[in-house]
């Protein structure tokens, strides 16, 4: 007889005995229990029922009671019931060695080690002495796995062995459980090892998400330039899309962490050819977050694990362990710079890294919303002095606490050089200038939408940038990196936003260098012009970078190159 308990008040004893009437007046035996208030034990009732039952059936059959969700109700009963529904329990199992009859529960936890009964531990251990304690296994999973969802006959296994066996030499233990991994591809064996410990989901889901992840595969094609094996690391998928899943508090807490963590590496990561690994990494972290009980224990995983459980693999020229293993570590690395080690710690200790869920400063936040609030002249001071770092300008400032230099042009046809100033803003600065020169260059400022104050002189020159969203987010940031470094103390988060304000200026002069021969128009008395307009045709040679020019050395023209 089966019995699947449901939403019920009623007592154990009241659940099990009336199925058991109803069982019994099916099978042509008429037995009824006798009232609970009337009775000292149940045991002498269990054993009259199963005279009844060998008037029916003879010594030689016996009666099997199958429980199941045991686990679900015992959660539901207050401490008293529970008391009485686990000395019935005992009950039920000392009649066993006196009888035929035998009593199986299914719980999807551990019953009689778990912290949720506590209060009533010796009960517990009393019944824990009356039953046997079966758990599934790993590899009894596994086993169900590889027969059922993941058969293969011996062609196919000896295609996926041909397969694997290229990558062997790129992780440990490989080699030695390849039947493994061929009996469970595309699925690796870590990941049902990983799943079991798994806290926070019924252990029977693993085979469901396997059925489901071969499923939304089955059809594609196996590159063989790659393991092709499926690992933990794609639960997490499961685990964001599902919504029950999401109202459990260390769940929620995780998958809040994770998500930020996910953004920035999308967002920011570095190398956008590892950008696939390192996400990988974070969804592995995730999951295992949610294995280690607590979610503030300094456990995690080590790049050599994370390399052979995930079986993270790119292109390499030669097939070595080492390599891919260093090139992990630098993953890793880049990974922990991205998020500035936000919610992701190391350990050097045992070399694991791990999610830390109370590393919880948002940088990229606080830089945004600071940002958000810089206006148009500390915008345009920020570009003033990022385009003085991109040209790695050392000239001094020829008026203290003015952006004015002197600048000198060459005159390569009379070879001589011309005398004249650089202004970084509007020619209202000019009469600070002194003394005067041949000719007078400006560099607009970019934000605010300022023209220039005299266009008509005719020792005047305007650069008005033309500036783009992206560029003009870059500055933003930086300007809002820099904000905060200067606000906040020496120490790790002064150092965080240090390295912020690096990475916005490495991108900022990425874009100038690659839009150099665009990024200016030119205006001269009231006349506005693309720069190589201006330059079309003319034989013109530009100093670098380093030097008192636009154009770094790399980046010098040929003759008759009309650049500037």
């Amino acid at each position: 007889m089966r019995i699947e308990i449901g939403s019920t008040a009623m007592s154990l004893r009241g659940i099990i005995t009336s199925n058991l009437e109803q069982d019994l007046a099916r099978r042509g035996i008429s037995y009824k229990f006798p009232d609970v208030k009337t009775i000292t034990n149940n045991k002498d009732s269990l054993l009259d029922m199963m005279a009844a039952f060998a008037e029916k059936y003879g010594d030689e059959r016996g009666y099997l009671v199958v429980v199941d969700e045991l686990l679900d109700y015992l959660r539901t009963r207050k401490d008293n019931e529970l008391m009485a529904d686990l000395n019935f329990m005992r009950e039920l199992g000392e009649i066993i060695k006196s009888s035929r009859f035998r009593f199986i529960s299914g719980v999807q936890e551990a019953l009689f080690d778990n912290s949720a009964f506590r209060q009533v531990s010796s009960s517990l251990l009393k019944m824990k002495d009356r039953f046997e304690q079966v758990l599934i296994r790993s590899e009894d999973i596994a086993f169900v796995a590889q027969r059922r969802v993941l058969r293969k006959s011996p062609e196919q296994k000896a295609l996926i062995r041909n397969h694997l066996q290229k990558f062997c030499p790129l992780y440990q233990n490989m080699a030695d459980r390849l039947e493994d991994y061929v009996d469970m591809f595309p699925i690796h064996p870590a990941y049902i090892d990983t799943f079991q410990h798994i806290v926070t989901v019924e252990k029977r889901e693993v085979l469901k998400t396997i059925s489901e992840t071969i499923g939304a595969i089955i059809d594609n094609d196996l590159d063989p330039m790659k393991p092709g094996v499926v690992s933990y690391d794609t639960y997490w998928k499961r685990i964001k899309e599902n919504p029950s899943l999401r109202t459990d508090p260390a769940v929620h807490e995780v998958l809040s962490k994770s998500t930020v963590l996910e953004d920035i590496i999308a967002r920011n990561f570095p190398k956008a050819a590892y950008r696939p690994i390192a996400l990988q990494i974070v969804y592995a972290l995730s999951v295992h977050r949610l294995t280690t009980g607590t979610l503030d224990a300094k456990l995690g995983l080590t790049a050599q694990s994370l390399k052979d459980d995930l079986c993270l693999y790119i292109p390499m020229p030669v097939m070595e362990e080492d390599f891919l293993l260093s090139t992990i570590i630098t993953v890793l690395r880049d990974i922990l710079n991205t998020v500035s080690g936000q919610f992701i710690e190391y350990n050097s200790d045992n070399c694991q890294y791990f999610l830390d869920l109370k590393k919880d400063i948002d940088y990229d936040k606080k830089i945004q919303e600071k940002a958000d609030f810089l206006g148009d002249d500390a915008l345009n001071r920020y570009f003033f002095d990022l385009l003085i770092s991109a040209l790695e300008w050392n000239t001094p400032q020829h008026v203290t606490g003015y952006h004015i230099y002197q600048y000198n042009l060459t005159w390569y046809e009379k070879n001589i050089f011309r005398r004249g100033y650089l202004f970084l803003g509007n020619s209202a600065d000019r009469p600070t200038a002194q003394p005067e020169e041949d000719f007078y260059v400006y560099i607009l400022p970019p934000f605010g939408n300022e023209r220039p104050a005299s266009p008509s002189q005719k020792d005047e020159v305007y650069f008005i940038m033309k500036m783009d969203a992206k560029l003009a987010q870059l500055i933003r940031l930086y300007g809002g990196a820099k904000e905060m470094e200067a606000m906040s103390a020496a120490g790790e988060t002064k150092t965080t936003y240090v390295q912020r304000g690096k990475s916005y200026l490495s991108q900022i002069r990425k874009w100038l260098d690659e839009n150099k021969t665009r990024m200016f128009n030119i205006v001269y008395q009231g006349n506005e012009k693309p720069i190589l307009e201006y330059l079309r045709g003319v034989r013109i040679y530009c100093p670098s970078f380093a030097g008192a020019g636009l154009i770094p050395a790399a980046s010098r023209p040929s003759i008759n190159t009309p650049t500037c």
